[in-house]
């Protein structure tokens, strides 16, 4: 009797006392993987955040330029920020795809998770199924024996009290497994319809995947086709963005230098007969820096071309003439190559054709006190320009976009709006110095 007694206290201990083990939860195994995905979904939702801010700015940009008068350097602006905003948007769905990764690989671990809890509530079920059939029989062994035949054939009251403490232990304990169970079957339950929802939520995400894929594939040959129809207006925008930029270094350098025409002196040098020139005609001495500085940059062609193939015929006589005066060989007196849009010949850092430059040679050499103007040197250069300018109308702002459009291309000067940007985005460093 005291054997089964102790049997029974140690099998009823060891389940109320936790020494018979059971399975780990889950929580309790998080991967690391799963923190690391956790973390990067947050920083890749701030990440489309900061793409979508981005893009609303570039499109309150785009609506204020096409709010403005029409201009070809807006419209350039224009196609440079919608192409901004396209490359935005194609970065913030590949973070939306990103995302969605994240959020499968997140359901995928929680799908993972909820699995193995199912998995362990069934085991702990299982035990306390056990357990539970074990106390039931030891409850029904007990119940066989009466406590009358126990005290009549013991003769100890302490036997008795002992049988009546473990019948009721083994009531309680029946009792307690019961109601465990309850708890873990009402558990299981909701497990089971999370894994339900999270399967649900497992498809829905694979084909907002699909979708995205697609999605980004058109966005991708959108943006290719912006490029291809753009491309041009492009290569303009970026040349003009370009020229202002080595305006600007040379000016921070105290510089400024004519690239085709071999010209380099200081920046006060170049200011100063500017200034001089504008004196004469009304026209900024910023403009004529910016028209100074594209066509001799335009002028990579200056000096490399052969006359008199490249001089258009009713210039020739002219430059004949020029040349003559001045005491140069006209096979080697530098002028201009032909451009793809039109004939060389042009003479000198401000570009000028022969037949214009004796049009106004007799003026520039009355502003400057000299009976034989030089379209090759510098200070006739830029009063040459002043004086061509100023009767295009650039004394007046308003008209100074067309002035240099004119100093180009005379009454075609619409056909070329890409000079003109060039000029004015070049002119508009140089005139931060006055």
């Amino acid at each position: 009797m005291k054997l089964r007694l102790t049997l029974v206290l140690l099998i009823g201990f060891a389940f109320g006392s936790g020494l018979v083990a059971l399975p780990a939860s889950a929580d309790e195994h998080e991967s690391v993987d799963i923190e690391e995905t956790a973390e990067e979904l947050i920083a890749n939702q701030q990440a489309i955040t900061d793409k979508q801010s981005e893009i609303t700015e570039l499109n309150e940009q785009i609506k204020a330029l096409e709010g403005r008068q029409a201009t070809a350097e807006n419209e350039e602006d224009i196609i440079a920020n919608k192409l901004a905003a396209i490359k935005g948007q194609l970065a913030q769905a590949r973070l939306e795809l990103r995302q969605t990764q994240l959020n499968i690989q997140q359901v995928r671990d929680d799908k993972d998770r909820t699995v193995a809890d199912i998995d362990s509530l069934r085991i702990d079920m299982s035990v306390r199924r056990e357990e539970l059939a074990h106390v039931l029989r030891q409850l029904y062994i007990h119940e066989q024996v009466s406590l009358l035949d126990l005290f009549l054939r013991t003769g100890s009251l302490s036997d008795v009290l002992a049988e009546r403490a473990i019948l009721n232990e083994l009531q309680d304990r029946s009792v307690g497994v019961v109601k465990q169970l309850h708890v873990e079957e009402e558990k299981l339950l909701a497990e089971e319809e999370a894994l339900v929802e999270q399967e649900t939520d497992l498809g829905q995400l694979q084909q907002l995947l699909v979708s995205q894929r697609a999605d980004l594939a058109d966005q991708e040959g959108d943006q290719q086709e912006f490029l291809a129809v753009n491309k041009d207006r492009q290569l303009r925008y970026e040349r003009k963005i370009a020229e202002a930029q080595v305006a600007r270094r040379e000016i921070e350098q105290g510089l400024f230098q004519l690239q085709g025409a071999g010209v380099k002196l200081s920046l006060t040098q170049a200011t100063d007969m500017a200034q001089l020139a504008g004196k004469f005609t009304g026209v900024r001495p910023a403009l004529l820096l910016g028209v100074l500085k594209v066509e001799s940059n335009i002028g990579g062609n200056l000096g490399s071309g052969v006359f008199p193939d490249d001089m258009q015929p009713q210039s020739r006589e002219a430059f004949l003439r020029i040349t003559k005066e001045l005491g140069l060989d006209p096979n080697t007196a530098p002028i201009s190559a032909a451009p793809s849009y039109g004939w060389g010949g042009a003479m000198g850092p401000a570009q000028i054709m022969p037949a214009t430059w004796e049009a106004i040679s007799a003026r520039v050499g009355s502003y400057l006190g000299k009976s034989l103007p030089d379209p090759y040197e510098l200070l006739d250069a830029f009063v040459g320009t002043s004086i061509l300018l100023g009767d295009h109308g650039a004394f007046d702002p308003a008209r100074e976009r067309e002035a240099a459009g004119r100093y180009l291309a005379g009454p075609n000067w619409q056909k070329y709006p890409w000079y003109i940007d060039r000029v004015m985005a070049v002119a508009a460093e140089y005139q931060k110095q006055f």
